[in-house]
């Protein structure tokens, strides 16, 4: 009985034990992962024990809010229904990083776009002022030509 608890890769089960998902890291990439280091580490260990030690590394790796709510929940104690939560649990985050993600980009566009609009107004005021002063000054050099046409006619 002690053999078949005794793990055959001391290197393997500690990194079993460590890992976790990573972030953008599929689910079932996960759980493959640590389904083959618990093979290697355990071979002899019976399906329930098996199962029990997958549940709990499952829930050890998955990200700490993931864990919480499934824990809150109380759905942590069949494997396969364990799984399905956390994928579902998963998906709704990644479409909530997704809004955020849409949504920090929307905020940026528009201030850029209230910068790009406040330096067109600067521009268009500049460009009227200058048809402005053009103008005044075409003015100035017709009153001077007709009063140097003026006075040389006089």
């Amino acid at each position: 009985m002690v053999e078949i608890l005794m793990p055959t890769g001391f290197v393997t089960l500690d990194q079993f034990y460590q890992r976790k998902l990573m972030p953008g890291e599929s689910l079932f990439v996960f759980i493959h992962d640590i389904k083959k280091m618990l093979e290697h580490a355990m071979p002899k260990i019976d399906g329930e024990t098996w199962n029990k030690l997958l549940l709990h590394q499952l829930m050890a790796g998955l990200p700490s809010e993931i864990n919480k709510q499934l824990r809150a929940t109380g759905e942590t104690k069949d494997l396969d229904e364990t799984i399905r939560r956390a994928r579902l649990l998963l998906s709704l985050e990644e479409q909530h990083a997704a809004t955020a993600t849409v949504s920090n980009e929307s905020s940026e566009l528009d201030l850029k776009l209230q910068s790009v609009s406040k330096q067109i107004e600067t521009l268009t005021e500049q460009v009227s002022a200058l048809v402005a002063r053009n103008k005044k000054d075409k003015e100035e050099i017709t009153c001077l030509k007709l009063f140097t046409a003026n006075k040389r006619g006089t």
